[in-house]
């Protein structure tokens, strides 16, 4: 719905209040959320990416999301930046690494996932 024949879709500094990213078409995809921690804090939810054809991907800091990929194996070029916010528990299933296994260019992965004793993250 929307936008069907959408090939290039940047949300920069956006309040990302999305569950799933579905398209056949889209080939580019950037997501970057807000600074601000007070809009965006509104509880753990999954965010889905299920593009077949999602050649690029670029993904900084979205907090408060479980990030998981569905069908991503047309994916070439990824840059990837969670952190400790990025995930409600160590109990989260997720699936960054395995499903960026067909990615030829690897820009930046960011894994900076740290046990924090505040909030009981053992990563």
């Amino acid at each position: 719905t929307g936008c069907p024949n959408l090939e290039e879709l940047e949300l920069i500094c956006c309040f990302v209040n999305i569950i799933k990213f579905s398209s056949t078409k889209l080939q580019r995809l950037t997501v970057t959320t807000t600074d601000d921690r007070s809009i965006s804090c509104l509880g753990f939810e999954d965010m889905v990416i299920d593009m077949l054809k999602l050649v690029s991907l670029d993904i900084k800091e979205v907090p408060d999301r479980n990030l998981y990929f569905v069908d991503v194996s047309s994916l070439e070029t990824a840059s990837v930046c969670i952190d400790e916010s990025s995930f409600a528990s160590s109990q989260v299933d997720c699936n960054v690494l395995s499903a960026l296994s067909n990615v030829t260019s690897l820009r930046s992965l960011s894994l900076t996932v740290r046990h924090n004793p505040d909030k009981s993250i053992a990563w």
